[in-house]
């Protein structure tokens, strides 16, 4: 797996502005911008998890069904000839590895509940994304005044990330209404404390940006990040690179299972 960036991510859009803009253009402009990351994350976060049930279903049994026969090719061997080390060795580790892949599959599989195909789901349209940002720029936790009000933007921001991914416009619709009858969303009090609430609010929403911006990248970079951008790639040029491997794997477990056949007649 690849590590995340280390540090503080703050975008040149940003910092530009920064040197310029007032306190209330700055806290607006941030605002924007991690809305819009917040989207760019919650639409990753839901490709990368349809991407794995699709691996998993389609590419982690045959693994499983290959370790597994390659666990049973190298006990073969070793019963062979018990007097090998190299033999025996292979035999414990083959068994080790295929136990591995056996849990991995079936821990994924009960952590996934039964979902429709990524097929299946409706791509969000333009009129969706819109009113995502325009809730997340206005509820969003890092705009918080005090302790009770973020918990209960954090609160708001959760349900607006499960309507996202289930693709519920109404519970989207009913979370700006809830937002917009709030205390919360009622502003006041003097200009000293406005302009601490501004810098304040400011340093949060730096914080979070740079935050979004390091997950986003972790994710793009991991092992299956990669993978899902090169099926996506290969899609593109009109090859299926899952449905390729899962051949090749194919190939492998017939060619193992012959090899097995082979010696267990011996």
């Amino acid at each position: 797996m690849t590590t995340p960036p280390k540090g503080e991510i703050i975008p040149a859009r940003y910092s530009e502005h920064h040197r310029t803009g007032s306190p209330r253009q700055q806290l607006t402009a941030l605002s924007e911008q991690v809305a819009e990351k917040e989207l760019e994350l919650a639409e990753l976060r839901t490709s990368l998890s349809h991407f794995q049930r699709r691996y998993y279903q389609k590419i982690g049994r045959r693994y499983v069904e290959l370790d597994t026969l390659r666990a049973r090719l190298a006990q073969r061997r070793a019963e062979l000839a018990p007097e090998d080390e190299h033999s025996v060795r292979d035999a414990w580790y083959r068994h080790y590895r295929a136990k591995q892949s056996a849990h991995e599959f079936q821990e994924h599989q009960e952590q996934q509940p039964p979902v429709a195909a990524e097929s299946e789901r409706p791509p969000a349209d333009d009129g969706a994304k819109r009113l995502y940002r325009a809730i997340a720029v206005q509820i969003h936790p890092d705009r918080a005044e005090g302790e009770a009000a973020r918990r209960y933007r954090t609160a708001l921001m959760a349900e607006l990330n499960a309507a996202w991914e289930k693709g519920d416009l109404a519970r989207m619709q009913a979370i700006l209404e809830e937002w917009r009858s709030s205390p919360e969303a009622v502003a006041g009090r003097d200009q000293a404390a406005e302009r601490q609430r501004l810098q304040r609010a400011i340093d949060r929403l730096e914080k979070r940006l740079a935050a979004l911006t390091g997950e986003i990248s972790r994710i793009s970079s991991s092992e299956l990040g990669r993978l899902m951008l090169k099926v996506r790639e290969a899609s593109a040029r009109g090859r299926d690179l899952l449905a390729d491997l899962a051949a090749e794997l194919d190939l492998k477990i017939e060619l193992t299972r012959q090899e097995l056949e082979d010696l267990n007649v011996r």
